[in-house]
C-alpha cells in the first residue's frame, strides 16, 4: 500500500471514530444533564440499566480513544518513513 492510499484509509478511520467518540460524550452528557436527583421512586432494576450503560459508554469511549491515539502514532510512522 502506498503512502497516499494509507493516509486516506487513516484519515477515513480517524474521522469515524472521532464521531463515535463525539457521539458518546454528547450521550454521556446528556444522561448526566436528565438524571434524576433521587432514586427513591426508581427502581433497582432501572438504576442498574443506568448504571451498566453509563459503564458500557465510558469502556467504549476509553477504546475509541485509544484507537485514535495509536492513528496518530501510524501517521507519525507514516511520515517517517517506518
Amino acid at each position: 500500500m502506498n503512502k497516499a492510499k494509507a493516509r486516506k484509509r487513516l484519515d477515513e478511520e480517524r474521522s469515524r471514530l472521532e464521531g463515535v467518540r463525539d457521539g458518546l460524550l454528547r450521550d454521556e452528557s446528556e444522561a448526566g444533564a436528565s438524571a434524576e436527583l433521587s432514586t427513591v421512586d426508581q427502581h433497582p432494576g432501572d438504576l442498574g440499566s443506568e448504571t451498566f450503560e453509563h459503564e458500557k459508554n465510558l469502556s467504549l469511549l476509553e477504546q475509541v480513544s485509544d484507537e485514535l491515539l495509536q492513528i496518530e502514532a501510524a501517521f507519525q510512522r507514516l511520515e517517517q518513513g517506518t
